[in-house]
C-alpha cells in the first residue's frame, strides 16, 4: 500500500518531467523537481550536507542563478548512461532567492510546470531516510543506550538526528512514518 499522505514544506514542488539541466558548481546534473525554495538533483558527484555551492538552471527564456546549501544527499539505485553510480540531493537557496522565484514562475507562466499536479506525497528516499534512521536508533537501544559521542550526551545524539530530519521533512510526515511503517 502507498503513502499518500502530503509534505508540509516552505513551498509547493513542482516535478520536472523531463527534468531539466543544470550547472552544479562544474558538474551537470539533472534537475528533478523545484521550489521557490529550493530543488532536487541527480548527478554523479557526492556532495557533503551542508556545503554551499553554485547552480544555474538555464531555461528557454533566461537562467536561474542561485547559491545552494546541499540539505541531503545520498547514493541511488541508478546508473547514468557510463555506467557510473548517480546520487540524489535536495538543496535550498541560500543565495539568490529572486532569481529562484523568478525562473519559477516563468516555468509556470510558460507551461513549463504544472500547478495543479500533485507531487507532495512522500518521497520514497525520505522514506528510507527516517527508517535508517528509526533502525540506528533502534540499535543503539539494544546496545545499552547512547554513551554519546566525545563531549556529548546520548540525548544531544538523538537531538541532532532529529534536527536532520526536520531539515528534509515535516514532523507530520515522520510522524506518520513511523505509525504506519508497515504500510509504506
Amino acid at each position: 500500500m502507498s503513502a499518500q499522505v502530503l509534505e508540509s514544506r516552505v513551498a509547493k514542488r513542482f516535478p520536472l518531467e523531463p527534468p531539466l539541466r543544470a550547472t552544479f558548481d562544474t558538474d551537470t546534473v539533472d534537475v528533478l523537481d523545484l521550489s521557490y525554495s529550493g530543488l532536487r538533483i541527480r548527478g554523479c558527484r557526492a556532495v557533503r550536507i551542508g556545503e554551499k555551492v553554485p547552480v544555474r538552471v538555464d531555461l528557454e527564456n533566461g537562467s536561474i542563478s542561485v547559491i545552494a546549501k546541499v540539505v541531503w544527499s545520498h547514493l541511488v539505485n541508478e546508473r547514468n548512461a557510463e555506467g557510473q553510480p548517480l546520487f540524489r540531493s535536495g538543496l535550498r537557496v541560500a543565495e539568490g532567492m529572486e532569481s529562484m522565484r523568478a525562473g519559477v514562475e516563468r516555468l509556470r507562466s510558460n507551461g513549463g510546470l504544472d500547478p495543479e499536479r500533485d507531487d507532495a506525497r512522500i518521497d520514497p528516499d525520505h522514506v528510507l531516510m527516517i527508517r535508517q534512521a528509526q533502525l540506528f536508533l533502534e540499535s543503539k537501544a539494544v546496545q545499552g543506550g547512547f554513551a554519546g559521542s566525545e563531549g556529548s550526551s546520548g540525548a544531544d545524539d538523538v537531538q541532532a538526528i532529529h534536527r536532520f530530519l526536520q531539515e528534509i521533512v515535516s514532523e507530520e510526515t515522520i510522524a506518520y512514518v513511523l505509525e504506519h511503517d508497515r504500510d509504506l
